[in-house]
């Protein structure tokens, strides 16, 4: 393991950016963010690099079953590995008005979903983001008192929750060029909240 760790820890010296590529839209505004082939395109250099290979996997656990994607970072010359797996929501088949189950569609939504979270599972084990720092796109303006309160202590709830508080805290305060996680934007703390969970949501 003490190879792996040491490899994973040369390859985030290289400061390996992912740069958004793509748009979604949701109830919050709009956000750019990285694309799955992008993200393989822009690992796959410095990954070889440092002597790493991620694989990442769909599988069907018979005894819960429910398929699962799993992400595995390999060093290759020791074979130490270090993965993580998350459970896939079930996904059943529509019914058209004629009472046939379309299985087509249900099996292009796993697809949707494993493309998602084999992108998310590959971000995490790496640590990396999908959101670029430097991206401004509709910023939301100032908050009220009290939306900015909860958001704090959102943010807080999440960092107690954290493995290693005071890293991430440090973490945050380097990558936004702030004293204090409090004094993040409020697009920035929606950002590291939303980062926060994904990297929890991996974990379990």
């Amino acid at each position: 393991m003490k190879e792996l760790l040491k490899a994973k820890s040369e390859f985030r010296k290289k400061g390996v950016v992912l740069k958004a590529d793509k748009v979604k839209s949701g109830a919050g505004g709009s956000w750019k963010f990285a694309g799955e082939d992008n993200l393989i395109k822009t690992i796959q250099e410095p990954l070889t690099e440092c002597g790493l290979e991620l694989i990442v996997t769909m599988e069907y656990l018979k005894e819960l079953g429910t398929d699962t994607v799993k992400a595995t970072l390999f060093h290759v010359d020791s074979g130490d590995s270090v993965s993580t797996q998350l459970s896939l929501p079930p996904v059943e088949p529509r019914v058209d008005k004629n009472g046939n189950k379309m299985y087509l569609d249900a099996e292009i939504e796993r697809g949707k979903q494993f493309g998602y979270w084999s992108r998310m599972l590959s971000i995490r084990i790496l640590g990396l983001s999908d959101i670029d720092p430097e991206d401004t796109m509709n910023e939301p303006q100032d908050i009220s008192d009290e939306a900015k309160e909860g958001a704090i202590s959102r943010l807080n709830n999440l960092l107690e929750a954290s493995q290693n508080k005071e890293e991430t805290v440090k973490w945050i305060n380097k990558r936004y060029n702030v004293d204090n996680p409090d004094n993040l934007k409020a697009n920035q703390m929606n950002e590291v909240c939303n980062l926060l969970v994904g990297k929890q949501n991996a974990s379990n």
